[in-house]
C-alpha cells in the first residue's frame, strides 16, 4: 500500500498472512517530515484490514530495539512486546536485536 500526495510518496506499508490466523507487517514507511499527521496509522490500518480479510486474527511486527519512534508508535496501537530476537540481518554476536510485537486484530478498533 502506498500513500501519495501531490505525486510524492509520503507513506507505504506491506504485510502478509504467514500462517493460520497470523499476519505480519513487513514494512511501514512514512516521510519523517510528516510525523504526527496519521500517515503511519492509515497504512497500518489498511494492511490490518487486508490481513483480517484473509483470515488473520493476530498481527506481528519486528521493531529494532532502541527505535524510540517505532516502539511507542506500535504500543499506542495495541502491540505488546512478546519476544526479543537477533535482527534477521545480523548475528547474535553483533548485538543487534529486534522486539517481536503482537496485537489481536479481532478487535473492531484495529
Amino acid at each position: 500500500m502506498v500513500a501519495e500526495e501531490a505525486g510524492s510518496v509520503v507513506g507505504a506499508a506491506g504485510g502478509a498472512v504467514t500462517g493460520e490466523g497470523v499476519g505480519e507487517l513487513y514494512v511501514l514507511y512514512l516521510d519523517p517530515d510528516r510525523r504526527g499527521e496519521g500517515i503511519g496509522t492509515r497504512p497500518l490500518d489498511h494492511v490490518t484490514g487486508q490481513l483480517r480479510g484473509h483470515g488473520a486474527t493476530e498481527m506481528w511486527v519486528s521493531v529494532a530495539e532502541g527505535n524510540d519512534l517505532g516502539i511507542p508508535f506500535y504500543r499506542a496501537r495495541g502491540f505488546v512486546e512478546h519476544d526479543r530476537v537477533p535482527m534477521h540481518t545480523s548475528d547474535v554476536a553483533d548485538g543487534l536485536w529486534s522486539l517481536r510485537m503482537r496485537r489481536d486484530i479481532t478487535r473492531p478498533d484495529y
